[in-house]
């Protein structure tokens, strides 16, 4: 199995990702699940690679929401709702993979190029 990277650096926040045992996600009915307030990812361990790569990617993009403060009630203000969401996703995910240098190897071992 291809290891997740231990954490994730997301803004000023520093999650910590783990693998979630197949028989709790699988009672949960999820491949993956965010705990905001225990900064924690979590990735059911019986999920393919590529799978992984992609929970945790959605998952962080609900860490990017939560730290950049995205809500619909923002976007909804805005003129450009699409503009908005795509400046504050594009600077977020610019962060994120400037600072995490394990994701990045972690997505080449599972996507190479």
């Amino acid at each position: 199995m291809i290891a997740l990277p231990k954490t994730i650096k997301i803004g000023w926040a520093t999650y910590i990702v783990e693998n979630w045992p197949e028989s709790e996600a699988r009672d949960r009915h999820r491949a993956g699940e965010i705990l905001f307030n225990k900064l924690k990812i979590r990735i059911n361990d019986a999920c393919p690679p590529a799978k992984r790569a992609e929970t945790l990617l959605h998952e962080i993009a609900h860490a990017i929401n939560d730290v950049w403060a995205v809500t619909p009630i923002d976007l909804a203000k805005d003129s450009q709702p699409e503009e908005q969401l795509a400046c504050l996703m594009g600077s977020g995910w610019a962060t994120v993979l400037c600072d995490n240098p394990d994701l990045r190897r972690f997505l080449d071992e599972v996507w190479p190029r």
